[in-house]
């Protein structure tokens, strides 16, 4: 037997992002620089940060890891 969920929030599926990455782990994960991370981010082309604190800014992971599948795919599509 299965279950029904009645809250709005829950009925929405959304994968739920495994960490949060600091500014040195984007950069390694993506390869991209702080310079490009945050032009791009003015840009929209990039996961936005999330600020935890006045000088704590971070980034969900997988927010970055799904941003990283859709260039490899848009980049393999172009080609």
């Amino acid at each position: 037997m299965g279950w029904a969920v009645s809250s709005p929030d829950l009925a929405v599926h959304r994968p739920l992002p495994d960490a949060f990455l600091r500014l040195r782990q984007v950069c390694a994960l993506t390869g991209l620089s702080r310079a490009t991370i945050y032009r791009r981010m003015d840009d929209d082309t990039f996961p936005h940060s999330v600020p935890l604190m006045p000088r704590v800014v971070v980034w969900l992971e997988g927010e970055v890891r799904q941003w990283m599948a859709g260039e490899v795919a848009r980049h393999r599509g172009a080609g």
